[in-house]
């Protein structure tokens, strides 16, 4: 018999390596799970991941695909203001078809970073970020000082962001939740209300998407997104797969048991890559808008919610009561839930068919609820000083985004090209982003209030909120930001459709001299730096 060549050898391990995580989904209907939860009562929050395959079995079908310690999604870490966090990554990826590719296309699959994403630093070196990466085999640490006066209860994740592979990552479930814990800028019943965290993701498995395929032919000659190769090592194989499938928490259609007559929080993620969808109540179940992308919405919180939009990187916490019964909680398509401008090109970015997300079984609970649990009132929420917009304008900024050429001011991302623009530090900026219909705009480091416009259904957008990650619906609009970072910090903005980040829809915003900001930790109600 003639000897295995040293590449053969090394695949035969690798695809054994398969197997040694098993990720049992292929039952639907189980109880949602409790995801595994990491902090610290110390200054710092240290957590070591290891970076894997695991085997994914999902109900008529199973793949292969990467994850945080052989789990979908990862484990969720909570920290709180003020501490640092520092997460290392294990890479045991293989280094077989870790093919280098062509810059702004899919490239190097198991060569990975971290982003935490919605997470508010005391400063930001986002050019860093992208300079740094984990190679197969290597470890490497990631860390994070959160300011001192960061907004809680934050509510943010974390995901891979090496230029190239932040796609193929993200989408076969490589995140987990953070949520920033602490003093809280809630009220009364709001802060004490339960939690029921939801990792909401969708797997896209239709040809253009197949995470089967997500590695880029370097050979083929024809540029574009839509010629992949096979890649044998750890690219999710999939057998039989439907065009997508809906894990919450990791399982599909899970079941949530709730006591009638009771408010929960809500406190859900769109950890997906591509697909946006909607939501409804159940029937049976009245809701209302707490807060998005970790702040609370204002002038007074909670609000009234119609539709609930949820797209890739948005977070949103939404409180839920609801009468005694079996409440079936699905998708709504665009159609359904009033997005009339969505074009024929741009369908395939939304569910179209209702899908189950979970079962919501309620019982009667008995002996009356805590009143805190039952009556639902309003409140102005604090505000720490980044999120003091009410000053002048003291500069404006053009972000115009080339959603089909990939390009954020006429030009794709490239690790050594200059800044989109300089802001000045203390400054209140606007923002005027330009071409960014139906694409979702995430701002690392800072978030954005939006002045307008924004047309989405049900109210979920309105002028006064405050996003990281904006999903925008028309063709233009209008935001401001306060930039309380010091001179020479450096933030990227891209587009959360992350395959269009990959291929080039990236930049990075510096900012100059300037003023400083409002001194650390004031908060006040009304938002002022008091």
């Amino acid at each position: 018999m003639a000897p295995l060549r040293l590449e053969t050898l090394l695949a035969l391990l690798a695809a054994a390596a398969d197997a040694k995580n098993v990720i049992d989904a292929s039952v639907p209907g189980r109880p949602l799970r409790r995801l595994r939860a990491l902090g610290s009562p110390t200054s710092s929050l240290n957590v070591t991941l290891t970076v894997d395959v695991a085997e994914l079995r999902l109900p008529g079908f199973r793949l292969w695909t990467r994850t945080y310690d052989g789990d979908v999604p990862g484990p969720t870490l909570r920290t709180r203001p003020d501490q640092a966090l520092h997460v290392t990554l294990d890479n045991q990826l293989s280094s077989i078809d870790n093919d280098k590719g062509r810059h702004g296309n899919f490239k190097e699959l198991n060569t990975t970073s971290l982003h935490f994403h919605g997470i508010v630093p005391k400063s930001l070196d986002g050019r860093a970020l992208m300079a740094q990466r984990i190679e197969p085999g290597a470890r490497g640490t990631f860390s994070v000082a959160l300011a001192a006066d960061h907004a809680t209860p934050g509510f943010g994740f974390f995901h891979p962001h090496w230029h190239g592979s932040s796609t193929v990552q993200t989408a076969g479930g490589m995140s987990g939740l953070i949520f920033v814990d602490g003093a809280d800028d809630l009220r009364d019943n709001f802060s004490t209300m339960p939690e029921v965290p939801l990792h909401v993701l969708f797997l896209p498995f239709e040809a253009e998407l197949d995470v089967a395929r997500m590695q880029w032919t370097d050979d083929d000659a024809a540029p574009g997104p839509f010629r992949w190769r096979f890649n044998r090592d750890v690219s999710a194989r999939v057998e039989g797969a439907p065009r997508s499938t809906l894990l919450v928490n990791g399982r599909p259609e899970p079941v949530i048991r709730l006591d009638a007559g009771r408010w929960y929080r809500f406190r859900v993620l769109c950890a997906g890559t591509f697909y946006r969808f909607f939501a409804g109540p159940p029937r049976g179940c009245e809701w209302r808008l707490l807060a998005k992308d970790g702040v609370p919405v204002g002038p007074r919180a909670p609000r009234a919610l119609g539709t609930l939009p949820l797209y890739p990187g948005s977070r949103a916490d939404v409180l839920v009561r609801c009468e005694p019964g079996r409440r079936p909680w699905s998708t709504m398509s665009a159609a359904a839930a009033g997005v009339a401008d969505v074009e024929d090109a741009d369908v395939e970015h939304y569910v179209r068919d209702p899908g189950l997300i979970a079962t919501l079984v309620v019982r009667d609970a008995g002996p009356p609820a805590p009143r805190e649990l039952t009556e639902l009132g309003t409140f102005a929420p604090r505000r720490p000083c980044y999120l003091n917009a009410d000053a002048p304008v003291g500069a404006r900024r053009t972000l115009a985004l080339g959603a089909h050429a990939n390009t954020m001011n006429g030009a794709a991302f490239a690790p050594t090209a200059g800044p989109l623009a300089d802001v000045p530090r203390g400054a209140v900026v606007q923002y005027d982003v330009e071409g960014a219909a139906r694409h979702p705009v995430h701002w690392h480091g800072l978030p954005v209030r939006l002045v307008g416009p924004a047309a989405a259904p049900g109210a979920y957008l309105q002028a006064g909120d405050w996003h990281d990650t904006l999903m925008v619906y028309r063709a233009n609009v209008t935001v401001v930001q306060r930039v309380v970072f010091p001179a020479g910090a450096t933030m990227l903005v891209h587009c959360h459709t992350l395959q269009h980040a990959d291929y080039g829809l990236m930049g990075y915003l510096r900012v100059g001299a300037g003023a400083a900001p409002c001194a650390a930790g004031a908060r006040a109600s009304d938002g002022s730096c008091a």
